[in-house]
């Protein structure tokens, strides 16, 4: 069941916990309370965050940091409409991967408006690479975001997260940066 063909007969089918079915990809979301799928986005949430600050000489953070920064997270998006943190498992029930990603009520003070869709993080475990999964975490994001009517999507790439990934996905350089990360913002519309 595609996202869009969801959220259209039912709402927000993230806070109800439903699964989402997409070319094999398997969608759920990820509640504070839920010890299994808690430990297993940690098992994806430490090495991403090792990957993303690999060349930051000042992250130190210990495994325990980690995991309370990924329960706080997970509690913000079980309480926030229109948040999503989700895992990714394949057929066989493998999780290969996770996506956060939110509407943004508050737009970027000054330089973006409120009611854009906000790709905040997308990771798939290195051993799970180039079988196209990236590439259906975005559709279920971009499905998932124009089922509650948003139009336009940003997100801010790193060098590990891939411009030439997001770009081949229609994503383009805006000329404007992030004041909070100092990246350069990327946006797509949805169709």
């Amino acid at each position: 069941m595609s996202a869009s063909r969801f959220c259209l007969r039912g709402g927000d089918y993230i806070q109800k916990g439903f699964l989402m079915e997409e070319n094999g990809l398997k969608f759920s979301a990820v509640k504070p309370g839920n010890v299994t799928k808690m430990e297993r986005l940690a098992a994806l949430w430490i090495p991403y965050m090792r990957e993303i600050y690999a060349d930051d000489m000042e992250f130190h953070d210990t495994v325990e940091e980690l995991r309370a920064g990924l329960a706080k997270r997970v509690r913000t998006a079980a309480i926030q409409k229109n948040m999503y943190f989700e895992l990714a498992e394949n057929a066989e029930g493998e999780a290969v991967g996770f996506v956060f990603y939110a509407l943004d009520r508050g737009g970027i003070s000054g330089i973006l408006p409120a009611g854009y869709g906000y790709i905040m993080e997308v990771y798939v475990a290195p051993e799970n690479r180039r079988h196209g999964y990236a590439t259906e975490m975005y559709r279920h994001m971009r499905d998932t975001f124009a089922g509650i009517g948003v139009r336009t999507m940003y997100l801010t790439p790193d060098s590990h997260s891939g411009v030439p990934f997001w770009k081949k996905m229609g994503f383009r350089d805006s000329g404007l940066t992030d004041p909070d990360n100092h990246m350069p913002i990327y946006v797509r519309g949805i169709e």
